[in-house]
């Protein structure tokens, strides 16, 4: 690999690293064994997380199934993981723009009702869920989970989970 930002021919060694997933907009989800590049010449980095569809699949399957309330930054992943622009999320909703834009900047735990609106909100949409994991999901059937930190390992083609 060499650097796009500069003209350095040099080929960029890497090393390997837990990189904190910045671009997932949670302030709690890290990468472990990302490959970090940088450019001695003009000090660029670019970091290869690995495959990240599977990664933010394994992050919406942490939040759904976490059993302390969303936050704003997560209710954010979960929408613009589905496609949804604020406006169109927020009529679905049944409430206004400007009441999810303020539960989704304060990135506090909102109320358990607004938790629930959300959850069954992103479940109706088209999911890969069956009607056992959403019931699990929704009715508290499943195993106790609570974290302050998702960490993701590859293992081969996916990714597995550990709640810290």
């Amino acid at each position: 690999m060499k650097c796009s930002m500069c003209d350095s021919k040099k080929k960029l060694e890497f090393q390997v690293k837990n990189v904190k997933y910045e671009s997932s907009g949670l302030d709690n989800v890290v990468i472990h064994k990302a490959k970090v590049y940088h450019c001695d010449n003009c000090g660029e980095e670019y970091i290869q997380y690995g495959n990240l569809d599977a990664i933010d699949s394994a992050i919406v399957e942490a939040l759904l199934k976490k059993d302390d309330s969303l936050t704003g930054k997560e209710i954010r992943f979960l929408r613009t993981y589905k496609g949804y622009f604020g406006r169109a999320f927020a009529k679905r909703l049944d409430v206004s723009p400007e009441h999810l834009y303020r539960m989704e900047a304060k990135n506090k735990p909102v109320s358990e009702k607004f938790d629930r609106l959300v959850r069954l909100a992103y479940l109706s949409l088209p999911t890969d869920y069956n009607y056992d994991d959403i019931q699990d999901m929704l009715e508290g059937k499943k195993e106790m989970i609570t974290f302050k930190r998702i960490n993701l390992f590859p293992k081969g083609d996916h990714y597995s989970i550990q709640f810290a």
